[in-house]
């Protein structure tokens, strides 16, 4: 018995098992963290990146006689893609369902049903499935009157 107490007394023994349960408990909190920090820049790189597209689009929109001029072809060619993966559209405040506009990269796909409809002057930012796919969503409220 004396020898395995003194085996535990051992400088090296506790070493060894303070530093196993460091790593044990440590490099999954690590991880986690890095994981965690990763996953919101990514988001905020996204609706960083949706927010710029929508204003680019807002740039080339004109409204005349209360109708919504848009152009053929949008500046980022994703738009004009069938299905690229970056899609936009224009629907009313007043009925969401209705789509006042839509751009090419989607006509070939069914439009999300519960949109957030933020206040006017604000934007929302979450994810939603479409056709079973996860798609990132930047929608806000604009008046062209």
């Amino acid at each position: 018995m004396n020898r395995l107490s003194h085996f535990f007394n051992s400088l090296k023994v506790r070493l060894v098992f303070s530093a196993l349960l460091m790593s044990l408990l440590l490099l999954p909190t690590v991880g986690i963290t890095i994981s965690n920090a990763y996953e919101r820049h990514m988001n905020a790189s996204i609706n960083n990146e949706l927010r710029a597209y929508s204003y680019s689009i807002l740039a080339v929109t004109e409204v005349e006689n209360n109708q919504l001029l848009m152009p053929e072809y949008l500046l980022e060619n994703q738009f004009n893609v069938s299905q690229s993966g970056l899609y936009a559209f224009f629907s009313s405040a007043k009925n969401i369902n209705t789509i006042l506009w839509r751009s090419s990269s989607l006509l070939s796909l069914i439009t999300p049903n519960e949109l957030q409809l933020p206040r006017m002057g604000e934007s929302h930012y979450y994810t939603t499935l479409l056709e079973s796919e996860t798609h990132f969503i930047y929608s806000f409220t604009v008046n062209f009157d």
